[in-house]
């Protein structure tokens, strides 16, 4: 039975199979034939989008068959545009603008705590704010309305929060008051991460602990 149907599957489409793809080995139109109840279909009737990628089922008896990783690389992009891959050569100035961009915001990060001016005050309060320039988005730390540092900013960046909070610690060490997020802050640079304002109140809790307002 398995045989025939193997059979079956070369001559109708290509047999689908509990495999990891990459993202540019999916064509929604392309005809494949499910080993479990043998139904012949478009790859994409059955496809099911997931917060990884895309799950792919039979779209006749529901069997799944294969996982779009959604995760793709710029080495995928560029493998698959010398491949010939249309999509991923439609793809591949974008991938060119990212890198370039990529490169950019190393050029400017803040690497070093000793990168950060000396400040005065017994507590010192930063602003962690975002702006547009030039169709460029900034992370702009701020103290008492004077910028101190920018850098690229990234979208969903509490990672990168949490980088600078430490090296603005190790800095200013007992007399950071707080690095409190700008509303521009909050919708870009902090973005929509789970428990990222529980994190941000968290980290500046800390900081408070060691500022009794007695």
């Amino acid at each position: 039975m398995r045989d025939s149907l193997h059979e079956a599957a070369d001559r109708d489409g290509r047999l689908l199979r509990k495999d990891k793809l990459s993202f540019y080995d999916y064509d929604e139109d392309a005809m494949v034939t499910c080993p479990e109840c043998g139904f012949t279909g478009r790859q994409g009737d059955g496809a099911e989008p997931t917060m990884t990628g895309i799950e792919l089922r039979c779209a006749s008896c529901g069997k799944k068959f294969g996982f779009i990783d959604g995760n793709v690389l710029h080495s995928d992009t560029r493998a698959a545009a010398a491949a010939g891959n249309p999509r991923a050569q439609a793809d591949l100035s974008r991938v060119n603008e990212r890198e370039a961009r990529l490169k950019r915001s190393e050029e400017v990060k803040l690497e070093h705590y000793k990168q950060l001016p000396d400040l005065e005050g017994d507590k010192i309060r930063i602003d962690y704010d975002m702006e547009e320039v030039d169709g460029e988005s900034w992370t702009v730390l701020r103290n008492e309305g004077k910028e101190i540092w920018r850098e690229i900013a990234f979208y969903d960046g509490l990672w990168r929060f949490k980088q600078i909070f430490s090296k603005l610690q190790m800095k200013y060490e007992r007399r950071l008051a707080s690095v409190e997020p700008t509303n521009e802050a909050w919708t870009y640079v902090i973005g929509e991460e789970s428990g990222a304002s529980a994190k941000v109140a968290e980290l500046n809790a800390r900081l408070t602990r060691l500022h009794p307002s007695h």
